[in-house]
């Protein structure tokens, strides 16, 4: 009976003894499993990270001389011509202003002779409320396009550039206000004043976003007075809208001319935009040197003097 006994302990020994080496095993395994996977993914986001890197520079020589020709001309004023590159960046928002504010005023010496030039729209039979939704129709039209005006804008100027934002907004002024000008029929007149609509509000747009990056950056002293300008020119604009309406005031084809002459401020818009360089803030977002998206890094040099004054 001892013998037997004895040979059940070692059987159960042996037993225990095979469980604790197959758990044992097993834990190696999993060990063994995990980290080949974990060494494989690290090597694969650094091979992958050194590819990216690789393709960037491949092209960082070609995005670099893009760079610099997009920049060029707003180094030369900036270094050489300071003054006129203030003024430009002051009369592009006084015109931007200036031709929303006119194109606003202008419509209250229109909506009376626009009444007699079509009686059968505004007929006597209607209701004062037809009327009165018709009259305020003509005015809305301005506005509803300056919804649009400000959101077309804001996209054009992110997508092409604050210039070409700006031409785009003086090209719709003037294509609004001429077509208004020469309009057959009464609906294509509000047609026209939805054009204009849309121009006036971009022209507030592009502008005065290109003198913010500009100004506060490399006129830090004067980037108040710049910034006036844009309200100056609105003011300007009410005010000049008044003066035309009164002038062509029970003339022959009052408000057709009353119209036309909304581009007085329109065209040298159109003009200014032209000439006035790129924002270099906007180019150094599309085509800078940093590839991390770093705003402040890629922003260009400036000159000393500039420097030195935007650090005081």
């Amino acid at each position: 009976e001892h013998h037997h006994h004895s040979d059940e302990e070692e059987e159960e020994a042996e037993e225990r003894h095979f469980h604790a080496a197959s758990g044992h095993g097993r834990r190696n395994d999993q060990r063994t499993k995990v980290v080949p996977t974990k060494t494989t993914t690290k090597t694969t986001k650094t091979s992958n990270l050194h590819q990216t890197r690789k393709n960037k520079n491949r092209f960082s020589f070609a995005r670099l001389m893009k760079r610099h020709n997009a920049l060029a001309p707003f180094r030369a004023l900036l270094t050489q011509y300071r003054k006129t590159l203030i003024a430009l960046l002051m009369l592009m928002n006084f015109l931007g202003g200036c031709t929303y504010g006119i194109n606003l005023s202008v419509i209250a010496g229109v909506l009376g002779p626009i009444q007699a030039e079509y009686p059968s729209i505004f007929r006597s039979d209607r209701s004062p409320i037809a009327i009165g939704f018709l009259v305020g129709l003509i005015s809305s039209c301005y506005v509803f396009g300056g919804i649009f005006g400000a959101m077309m804008g804001g996209w054009l100027g992110n997508l092409f550039g604050r210039k070409v934002s700006g031409i785009v907004a003086a090209l719709f002024n003037i294509l609004g206000s001429v077509l208004s000008a020469v309009s057959p029929e009464f609906w294509f007149l509000n047609v026209c004043r939805f054009l204009v609509g849309i121009g006036s509000s971009a022209s507030l747009v592009s502008p005065p976003t290109m003198m913010a990056e500009v100004s506060f950056k490399y006129f830090p002293k004067r980037a108040g007075i710049i910034g006036n300008s844009t309200q100056l020119g609105i003011n300007t604009g009410l005010l000049l809208g008044y003066v035309i309406c009164l002038a062509f005031m029970d003339v022959i084809y009052d408000w057709r001319f009353m119209f036309a002459m909304s581009n007085i401020t329109g065209v040298p818009f159109l003009i200014v935009m032209c000439i006035v360089p790129e924002s270099p803030v906007w180019i150094d977002t599309r085509l800078g040197e940093d590839d991390d998206d770093d705003e402040q890094n890629s922003v260009p040099s400036l000159p000393a003097s500039s420097s030195s004054s935007s650090s005081v």
